[in-house]
């Protein structure tokens, strides 16, 4: 939480502003990139697909389990440090829409 920027909105819920701050094609490519990788048993082409088309930044030899669920709308905010493990079905996310606000910030891990 300390890292976060808040972003006040105001009308409808923050929820009903996501494609003023997230594109929909880039969410769409992300998912159909996360799907992928949820269910590949090689952890090697999990890795290369999130820093291919995901950016995000992943150490050496990090493994990430099966059904694991990246952040959809800013993967690129998720670092993954060297050695570690991301256990079976874990969501990182690196945002977080409230009510009366928007929060984004880096989605740091085990660095």
């Amino acid at each position: 939480m300390r890292k976060t920027v808040r972003y006040p909105v105001e009308g409808a819920n923050s929820l009903w502003q996501v494609y003023k701050t997230v594109s929909f094609w880039k969410v769409v490519k992300n998912f159909i990139v996360i799907e992928l990788a949820r269910y590949t048993p090689f952890l090697g082409v999990k890795n290369w697909l999130y820093r291919t088309f995901l950016h995000m930044k992943i150490g050496e030899k990090t493994s990430f389990a099966l059904m694991v669920m990246p952040d959809t709308m800013f993967p690129e905010k998720i670092t993954v440090g060297t050695n570690s493990v991301i256990g079976y079905n874990t969501t990182i996310l690196a945002h977080e829409y409230l009510i009366k606000e928007y929060r984004l910030g880096p989605g740091n891990y085990w660095q």
